[in-house]
Parts: structure tokens; C-alpha cells; sequence
């Protein structure tokens, strides 16, 4: 389903402070962890309710990528933060400098996620997509650019409110 009107392509995941999803198919509902969710279907987009618990299970979901060794990097941005660089023609490199900037000698660090975008091991955490407010169509197309930039088998959430508040 085209879900660009509240955030990207993919599959609509709501999360409660249990950090538990829902997938709604059809006439049953199916609920399981968020973690084998996103491990299952690669791309979601979490939605919820102000104060439902998204950053929480992006932060929970991004301390357990980090404790594995064998699943993808992981890296977690704030569109909301990004929102002056939408423009920019490389979404990853803009994420990858955010989230590198503060390091002495990032170069390392910075040659890991790229490698690992290329190659499909890489998992994006963007977090805030409601909080671009009024530019929030420029940095859905900034996600458009990025999912178009990495390889396909990168998994990738987007945290946002439901669409009635973003």
C-alpha cells in the first residue's frame, strides 16, 4: 500500500508501551514482539498515539541490533532534527554525519555504514517523521531517497504519529 500521506512505503505497524505490534490483515489482527517483526518484513512504519511509546521502541529495537553480531548495523536519526537538510541529495551521508559528528576520528565508523548500506546490513532507525510538520511531504521524499540509495535487503523503520496527528 502507498503509505507516502504519513510517511513512506511499507507496512503500518502501531506499538504500544509493551513495545508489542500489531499487523492488521484483513479481518484478524496478529500481534507479536517488534523485534521479529522488523527482523520478518524489513521495512515498517511504526505509527502510534502521542506518548505510545515509538522513540522508546526505536531506542529498545536499536540496543538489541547493536547486541548482535551476526544482524545488521544498526543506526537511529531524528528526521525532526534533519528537517534543514532535506535537500540533500545523499540522505544517508546527511544521517551518517548526524549521528558521527561528535566523534574524534569517525572516518572508521563512517566507512562501516556505508559498507554495510551497500551491501544490505545495515538497519535505519529514523525516528520523528511528525515532527517536520509543515515539511514533513520534503522529508518523506527524503526517506524515498534514501530507500532508493541502500541496498534492498536494508531493514528500515520510520517512527511517526498516526496519521490524524502528523
Amino acid at each position: 500500500a502507498d503509505l507516502r500521506c504519513v510517511g513512506v512505503m511499507g507496512a503500518p505497524v502501531d506499538v504500544d508501551r509493551d513495545i508489542r505490534v500489531t499487523r492488521l490483515t484483513g479481518e484478524r489482527n496478529d500481534e507479536c514482539a517488534l523485534v521479529p517483526a522488523v527482523r520478518r518484513r524489513g521495512r515498517v512504519l511504526l505509527t502510534g498515539l502521542p506518548g505510545g511509546g515509538k522513540s522508546t521502541a526505536l531506542r529498545l529495537a536499536v540496543a538489541e541490533w547493536g547486541g548482535r553480531i551476526d544482524w545488521p548495523l544498526p543506526i537511529m536519526a531524528n528526521l525532526g532534527r534533519l528537517v534543514e537538510l532535506r535537500g540533500a541529495s545523499d540522505p544517508l551521508q546527511v544521517i551518517i554525519d548526524a549521528q558521527s559528528g561528535s566523534i574524534a576520528d569517525a572516518a572508521p565508523l563512517r566507512a562501516a555504514f556505508l559498507r554495510h548500506a551497500g551491501d544490505g546490513t545495515l538497519a535505519i532507525f529514523l525516528d520523528g517523521l511528525d515532527e517536520s510538520r509543515d515539511r514533513r511531504l520534503e522529508m518523506v521524499q527524503f526517506v524515498e531517497r534514501l530507500l532508493n540509495q541502500v541496498h534492498a535487503d536494508t531493514e528500515v523503520v520510520v517512527a511517526t504519529r498516526d496519521s490524524a496527528y502528523a
